[in-house]
């Protein structure tokens, strides 16, 4: 299968060849390991470590409720890894599963004015807290739309916005039905007309809005954080035939081998059985792991997570 078929198949809720890969890296990471390897930075990581899943991303830096109008000279001027402009072609034509980066109203609030300026926001100025959050999703989907309406297509929406931590959601969860689920669920429908299904991204145990945000639609879930309390044995029994679930492997095992591919075997046996889930570390991949270490992690997954 190609990567595209591979991870089609998982949200259509039919059994892949294997479970898809993908990883995010540090860009330090990335830094210290591109003179060992110039694949990485002639062909990125993709093609290089044969990721399932490309994500392409625009300049999102606005402050919601400034008036900031979107423009396609946001995605040309994106310096990122995976332009639009400069990628999208290369690695459609290499068949693989295209993902388009969005910000969810409450991060991208968080990113410009602070996370604790923005939860002090909640109480102390409700009514311009909902301004701006609904600033920011017209301003994200008016992007969207340009970037669509320019003839690139993708296989997915990415909606990152991390709403919790350690020890739960940021707030609760009659906060997040009063100010984000309505917009939430209008994201997911505006991607669904489009047929692209809607990933979730939020670091942090936010066990208690999972019902929330699959009725809103969203497919799935990344990137079921290690070492905050979640369950994932529940999540696979509860959720596992709703939502695809993505991740759930503790990055912080990858600086010792049979440490990572231990966590690996247990993690792919409770998340993996009967489809729907993709692999990826629960963090950013950091520098403290060694190249070729993670290129046979990787490739340990591809054997141990076949299905055929």
């Amino acid at each position: 299968m190609t990567s595209k078929e591979r991870t089609f198949s998982i949200f259509e809720s039919r059994m892949p060849d294997r479970v898809p890969v993908f990883d995010e890296i540090d860009k330090s990471t990335l830094d210290r390991w591109a003179p060992l390897d110039r694949r990485i930075r002639q062909e990125g990581c993709e093609i290089c470590f044969g990721f399932d899943i490309a994500f392409f991303a625009y300049d999102d830096k606005t402050d919601p409720g400034y008036g900031i109008e979107p423009s396609f000279e946001r995605v040309k001027s994106y310096s990122g890894i995976n332009s639009i402009i400069a990628s999208h072609g290369r690695l459609k034509d290499a068949e693989k599963f295209l993902a388009l980066k969005v910000c969810e109203p409450f991060e991208h609030l968080c990113r410009m004015r602070g996370r604790e300026e923005v939860l002090a926001m909640i109480i102390r100025e409700p009514r311009a807290f909902r301004r701006f959050l609904r600033d920011s999703l017209d301003f994200n989907l008016t992007m969207c739309e340009l970037i669509l309406d320019k003839g690139y297509t993708f296989d997915a929406a990415w909606l990152s916005g991390d709403l919790g931590y350690g020890r739960g959601p940021y707030f609760s969860l009659g906060h997040y039905t009063k100010f984000l689920y309505d917009l939430h669920r209008e994201a997911c429908a505006f991607f669904e007309t489009r047929h692209l299904p809607v990933v979730f991204h939020s670091h942090g145990n936010i066990t208690e809005f999972l019902p929330s945000l699959v009725k809103s639609g969203i497919r799935g879930l990344e990137p079921l954080e290690c070492g905050v309390g979640l369950d994932l044995e529940r999540i696979k029994a509860e959720y596992g035939k709703d939502i695809v679930l993505i991740g759930g492997i503790d990055q912080r095992t990858y600086v010792n081998l049979e440490k990572a591919k231990k966590e690996i075997k247990v993690k792919l046996k409770v998340l993996s059985g009967e489809g729907g889930y993709i692999y990826r570390a629960d963090g950013p991949v950091t520098e403290d792991v060694r190249l070729d270490h993670y290129k046979e992690i990787v490739e340990y997954i591809k054997v141990k997570a076949r299905y055929d």
